[in-house]
């Protein structure tokens, strides 16, 4: 196992030996021992003999003996990738919305960070996840934020799991926590016309912004990106090709696919835009804008807000415009269907489980209605044919 020797080669010294990488390879150590003296010469002998000893006991140990040795490099503890690091990698490889890696940086430098971001990939398990769930919830996050949070951890490690740095997906198992569903708050008709009223006393180009949302149901963001060249006067419609980002305050391309759309223009809601177009003129290329300048998604609220207590009406957020435009559709018995297309959602069914709660029995009474056009049906009256289709 050991051939050991004290050699000289151009005038200076270096012991030669074979030993053990910790892969179980065998290799050889030609080290230096300095200029060939007798004080090196005796140092190189006394070396050679400790050396001798400690491979055949097997506590040979090569760092010990040659701190800044070449072979340093295979004794080196392999700690892994840190997590941290594959969190930058993913992140710079994606081609997320602008505003959606915000969020996760956001949520990185808070939580996920603080509690990943120097363990070595290949040592979280699925308890590490659980716990930090945990100390989520001992932060009191909503649900809805701990989903999100854990969300983005897990497909950081589905991808260090596809790319063989783990042994298995410790998400696995992570189920989502139970979330409360999402609060809305529409006006019912009596306040709508009450708030409309209001507003047209008291800010009539804020009022007619009111009454066109109250009819088309966008998203904020899209709302306060709209510009007249979207506008298509021989079809009636207006097409959302944009929406503005409430966290980078810039404009994309909207939430979803479908969210690419033409909503329809009832002749009231032109006649508003009419109104709208006197009052802007070629001033602003937006069609509802703030002092000449595009709304911000803050301006909005802000307004909405004061003329709400203005009103008298209960406080919220302006973003319930478009869920009282979808409830009150739906309770007028406006098809399912095209209310769906109006919002932008990806089906009909997802707008009706979302809103049908709130419904009132202007469109169901208990079966009442049905037993009622059962009966007709019967005599010969009408003809029954499904009003609401998903």
């Amino acid at each position: 196992m050991v051939a050991l020797s004290v050699r000289v080669r151009r005038d200076l010294l270096y012991l030669d030996f074979y030993f053990y990488l910790p892969n179980g390879k065998r290799t050889r150590a030609f080290e230096p021992m300095g200029k060939n003296t007798k004080k090196n010469q005796q140092i190189a002998r006394s070396k050679d003999k400790a050396i001798q000893y400690h491979l055949k006991t097997d506590n040979f140990c090569y760092p010990d003996f040659f701190p800044h040795g070449s072979k340093n490099k295979y004794f080196k503890e392999d700690h892994g990738v840190p997590f941290s690091e594959l969190w930058d990698q993913i992140i710079s490889e994606s081609s997320n919305r602008e505003s959606s890696t915000i969020t996760k940086q956001s949520a990185y430098k808070l939580h996920i960070g603080p509690h990943f971001g120097n363990t070595p990939i290949h040592e979280i398990t699925e308890h590490d996840v659980l716990l930090f769930r945990k100390v989520l919830q001992a932060k009191e996050l909503a649900p809805a934020s701990i989903n999100s949070f854990v969300g983005f951890f897990c497909t950081i490690m589905a991808k260090a799991n596809k790319r063989g740095m783990t042994d298995r997906y410790v998400c696995e198992d992570i189920g989502l926590l139970k979330r409360p569903k999402s609060e809305i708050l529409p006006l019912s008709f009596d306040e709508l016309r009450h708030f409309l009223g209001t507003l047209k006393k008291w800010d009539p180009e804020f009022h007619d912004l009111i009454f066109f949302w109250s009819r088309t149901g966008l998203r904020p963001g899209e709302l306060v990106a709209i510009m007249w060249d979207d506008l298509d006067t021989f079809n009636n419609v207006i097409q959302i090709k944009r929406t503005r980002s409430s966290i980078t305050q810039k404009e994309g391309p909207p939430k979803t696919a479908t969210s690419e759309r033409n909503v329809d223009l009832r002749p009231e809601v032109l006649k508003v835009i009419k109104r709208q177009q006197g009052r802007v003129g070629l001033s602003c290329k937006y069609i509802w804008p703030f002092k000449n300048k595009q709304y911000s998604h803050k301006t909005l609220g802000r307004r909405f807000k004061h003329y709400l207590r203005l009103s008298g009406l209960t406080q919220k957020p302006a973003v319930h415009m478009r869920h009282t435009f979808a409830t009150l559709h739906i309770a007028s018995g406006e098809n399912v269907t095209w209310v769906s297309k109006m919002l932008g959602h990806s089906n009909a069914r997802v707008t009706f489980e979302k809103y049908n709660r709130f419904v009132p029995n202007l469109t169901r009474n208990d079966g009442s209605a049905f037993e009622k056009a059962f009966e007709n049906a019967e005599k010969g009256n009408i003809e029954v044919t499904p009003s609401v289709s998903i």
